[in-house]
């Protein structure tokens, strides 16, 4: 291997991180929404990690060391779902109830678990299935995209706000909420109610957390 396509110290540290903590290298692609492949270059040598991604595989990975990142020994079976005899099982929890400071997923009341169909699951994302989660809509500020009592999807490996006009779970001051998100100064996101009946307002981004990204949205008819 030549000297140009040698693996950097700072991308080995986060591989020597990742495996410590029993993650993949797929993990760390969708926390940093990238192709996977492009993180495979990374561990061959053939690409190195920006600035910012190391930044922010550090960043995630400090989150993983801190108990945000359950052990699969602790988590429902799921199957892959590339597995066609049957639907997936996703952990459901209830945003309404938080038992601890409403910063972490595992800070919620766990419900369940609801069988979700692989097929679709394959064609929204490359998530491990035992990652994800469901929540349950509730009230009316997020009207007409969500109504009281809809099912969503959320992705907890996505928690940078780097996209436009996405739907986020978030805990804000404890408490939480999905809602539409916006940098709108340094150090500032304003917090988007889709109804035009409720107000929006710009909070300090240090009083959110990015719980994950809503990926799908379900709807009982």
């Amino acid at each position: 291997m030549s000297a140009s396509t040698t693996i950097r110290p700072e991308a080995a540290n986060i591989f020597r991180r990742l495996t410590s903590l029993g993650l993949k290298q797929r993990d760390l692609a969708a926390a940093l929404q990238l192709e996977a492949v492009k993180v495979s270059k990374v561990k061959s040598g053939e690409r190195q990690f920006q600035a910012s991604e190391v930044l922010a595989a550090h960043e995630w990975l400090d989150q993983m060391e801190k108990g945000k990142h359950r052990p699969a020994s602790d988590l429902p079976r799921v199957r892959d779902v590339t597995e066609d005899d049957g639907p997936v099982k996703l952990r459901v929890f209830d945003l309404n109830l938080s038992m601890g400071d409403g910063t972490d997923i595992d800070d919620y009341a766990e419900e369940g678990v609801m069988d979700f169909d692989p097929g679709i699951l394959r064609r929204i994302t490359r998530t491990p299935a035992e990652r994800l989660f469901v929540a349950r809509g509730s009230g009316d500020s997020m009207l007409p995209t969500l109504m009281n009592g809809d099912m969503v999807l959320i992705d907890p490996l996505q928690t940078r706000l780097n996209l436009d006009d996405r739907i986020w779970a978030i805990s804000l001051y404890g408490a939480g909420a999905i809602k539409r998100l916006q940098p709108v100064a340094p150090g500032k996101v304003d917090v988007i109610s889709d109804n035009p009946a409720r107000e929006n307002r710009v909070v300090d981004a240090d009083d959110i957390r990015i719980l994950g990204r809503v990926i799908w949205i379900g709807r009982e008819v």
